[in-house]
């Protein structure tokens, strides 16, 4: 990104968190925060002013941003959402609990078509919003049965991830620790034989 920057001269803008996470910083970089608005000119049905309202959605990463226009409520979701898969939750760079808190103040906003980091424009943006909010509560409650069990992380992963295609199990991994981290902050779940 900093080199496309560079070359074409173009401005880069994001959250804070992303910001400080770039090799170099172009020159111009600008910061955006929850609720600043970038114009966009006249709407194309020019029916007046058309701009950008920032939606900071922590969750996948600190620093994710989501982008709804004032005009159609179309959403830019980025990784928030994604219409060929669920979104990973890597607990080295995310947190689930920050990431359902994100998708749950979507369904707040007056949305319309997505437009995710991954796949096809979704046209019913609130009803994505509900499918991978339903999606993450019935892995938890996936997770939590296996947890009575017993086991060990890996027969955790084969029973929770026992839908999951054993090519993306390390990636299945990272999820199961971040719905562990999230059950432990929650104080239903606890650590034990660890140090």
């Amino acid at each position: 990104m900093t080199f496309l920057a560079r070359r074409y001269g173009i401005p880069v803008a994001g959250h804070p968190h992303a910001l400080e996470r770039l090799p170099q910083a172009p020159r111009g970089v600008r910061p955006l925060s929850d609720g600043d608005t970038i114009a966009l000119g006249r709407s194309p049905d020019d029916s007046g002013p058309w701009e950008l309202r920032v939606l900071h959605t922590p969750g996948h990463v600190e620093g994710h941003l989501a982008f709804r226009d004032s005009r159609y409520g179309t959403l830019v979701a980025g990784d928030l959402l994604s219409t060929v898969s669920t979104v990973v939750i890597d607990p080295e760079e995310g947190h689930l609990a920050s990431y359902l808190q994100s998708l749950r103040r979507l369904l707040g906003e007056e949305i319309s078509l997505v437009y995710p980091g991954h796949g096809l424009a979704h046209k019913d943006g609130p009803a994505l919003v509900r499918q991978f909010l339903t999606h993450r509560k019935n892995r938890e409650d996936k997770l939590i049965s296996a947890l009575l069990l017993g086991g060990t992380e890996t027969e955790l992963l084969a029973t929770v991830y026992d839908d999951a295609d054993p090519r993306v199990h390390h990636l299945a991994r990272r999820a199961l620790l971040s719905g562990l981290r999230k059950l432990e902050e929650e104080g239903r779940a606890q650590r034990v034989g660890l140090s």
